[in-house]
């Protein structure tokens, strides 16, 4: 790879030159980036750096820095289970991709889409932060951030159950969202239990049981169901 060097100027003769900007490549071609102004001429020198010789081509475009068109969402899951994000930015040149975990560049994480498998939580947190970061010659531009929570488990809870005056049971369901949970009915506890799936919804949502008359006792148990 020829040691080349990239300098902009303004002026009108080569003798009298005011530098806009420059660029030495050492490990690979040369870059410079300058807002251009309407009306101005400028010269543009390419050359070997301390005398080298090579070829060279001389590539131009009117760039554009990138922006984000799709930001990635916030989500929580189960230890255990895996995660995908997904970004998107525009540019000119395409920009390049790299994703961030509360701040810190991730490993070969260079695509639009970032899967984390198996996710964990730690001693520390349960709580992590990721971003996408775009960029080319132009500038960079930084996603929203998305916060994944990852629980030790999908366990629902009922919360605020109560008889109305008409003898309707009332309860309100929570747990991790993003995946259906199932509310199941039994009458009686001994022997082989009988459970009736009755409902099924995604967290969290309030369910009324029009129970019947007839019913000794009701129970209830609320399961996590698979994500599809």
């Amino acid at each position: 790879m020829l040691d080349n060097i990239l300098a902009v100027y303004t002026g009108e003769s080569v003798t009298n030159l005011t530098l806009v900007t420059k660029d030495r490549g050492e490990q690979g071609p040369a870059k410079v980036v300058f807002e251009a102004q309407e009306g101005t001429n400028y010269v543009i020198a390419a050359a070997g750096a301390n005398g080298t010789m090579g070829e060279f081509t001389l590539y131009w475009c009117q760039c554009d820095a990138p922006i984000i068109v799709h930001h990635p969402v916030s989500t929580n899951i189960v230890a255990g289970e895996s995660v995908t994000f997904s970004a998107l930015a525009m540019g000119d040149p395409v920009p390049s991709y790299q994703w961030l975990s509360n701040g810190v560049a991730i490993a070969g994480a260079t695509n639009a889409d970032y899967t984390l498998t198996e996710a964990q939580a730690n001693s520390e947190t349960n709580q992590f932060y990721f971003s996408l970061l775009a960029s080319n010659v132009v500038d960079t531009a930084t996603s929203q951030t998305a916060l994944l929570v990852v629980h030790d488990a999908a366990t629902a809870k009922i919360t605020n159950s109560l008889f109305t005056a008409n003898s309707y049971f009332v309860m309100h369901v929570h747990g991790v969202t993003n995946r259906p949970y199932a509310v199941e009915t039994a009458t009686n506890l001994n022997g082989t239990i009988q459970w009736t799936s009755v409902h099924t919804n995604y967290v969290s949502f309030n369910y009324t049981d029009f129970m019947t008359s007839n019913d000794v006792a009701r129970f209830y148990r609320i399961l996590a169901l698979p994500l599809e």
